[in-house]
């Protein structure tokens, strides 16, 4: 197993929690960004910082891909963030649709992640082996 890439993405956690549960904004992104599965899930853990952190995640998959969700086919829906419900250090990553045949294609075997807070910051760091 090597590494064939890494991702990193910081965000400010003010930026989905500023947001209250059903303000329109907050749900029009949330729709754009994130499957029914994870809508479903992140709404029972910590209110919008999930989302944070799940926004982070999908933009560290795609700089660890070397891609953006403007110059490539890969969606924000092709990668999940699932969380535990009840651990939030517990969680898996899933590729679907473009980015799932683009790891198979690099010859993916593995996803490596973490995320931490810092501050009033979500740092997300993805390593994809093949």
């Amino acid at each position: 197993m090597t590494v064939y890439s890494c991702g990193i993405d910081i965000e400010q956690i003010d930026r989905f929690d500023k947001y209250s549960v059903g303000d329109p904004v907050f749900t029009k992104l949330v729709e754009d960004i994130f499957t029914e599965k994870e809508i479903e899930i992140n709404s029972k853990l910590i209110n919008q910082s999930a989302f944070g952190i799940g926004f982070s995640c999908k933009e560290a998959v795609f700089k660890a891909f070397g891609k953006g969700w403007l110059n490539s086919n890969i969606r924000w829906k092709d990668i999940e963030l699932l969380f535990d419900p009840t651990d939030i250090k517990n969680y898996n990553i899933i590729l679907g649709g473009f980015a799932e045949k683009y790891f198979m294609k690099i010859g993916g075997v593995e996803i490596i992640s973490e995320f931490y807070f810092q501050q009033d910051h979500i740092i997300f760091k993805v390593i994809l082996t093949t």
